[in-house]
């Protein structure tokens, strides 16, 4: 990368889960960048995010600030991990490394009982390992359909982890309504 991204995050979050296979490796790219993309690697027990930025990131935020380029990419990275597990595991803890100029500045760190889970033990996400998961990796591209998958996605992790069979159908609904405006060229409403 050039001169201009001084500043680096490497954002690590990591599963209550053994065993370091590497699923999926990749540059992805992020919104508003030209031709930037930030190095995203998925394991089977964390997920390990680089990315580089022109100006600072606030620490604190990455997590609250839900239009950001930086929770974009956890947000995508979190629903391939969970689409190609199949399982149900919670995050055990998340750290962030602020570097500026390769010079480490600052470290965040939050512990398992101050994350709210995205899923629950109990939670049933075994079929979702039945999907394409070539097809999955669209979620990574900056692109109309990239979006639209990664939303559908989204809804379907969340449509398995719903208390409520009400929830889980609207949930299930919303995804496919964002596969089939994709697919068919339509917005529904």
């Amino acid at each position: 990368m050039g001169f201009t991204r001084k500043h680096k995050y490497v954002i690590t979050i990591d599963f209550a889960k053994q065993g370091d296979n590497k699923i999926y490796k990749g540059e992805v790219p992020y919104p508003f960048s030209k031709s930037y993309t930030d190095t995203v690697e998925v394991f089977g027990n964390k997920i390990i995010i680089v990315a580089q930025r022109s100006n600072k990131v606030e620490i604190s935020g990455i997590f609250e600030n839900y239009t950001s380029a930086i929770y974009t990419q956890i947000v995508k990275a979190l629903v391939y991990y969970y689409c190609n597990s199949g399982e149900a595991i919670e995050i055990s803890g998340i750290s962030i490394e602020y570097f500026y100029n390769l010079e480490l500045k600052a470290t965040h760190e939050i512990e398992n009982k101050n994350i709210n889970q995205i899923v629950n033990k109990a939670d049933q996400l075994s079929i979702l390992k039945k999907l394409n998961h070539d097809a999955v990796d669209v979620i990574f591209e900056e692109t109309q359909k990239g979006h639209s998958y990664l939303i559908a996605l989204t809804h379907l992790v969340k449509s398995h982890c719903s208390e409520s069979p009400y929830d889980a159908f609207e949930r299930k609904w919303k995804a496919f309504n964002a596969i089939y405006r994709q697919v068919s060229g339509l917005d529904i409403k």
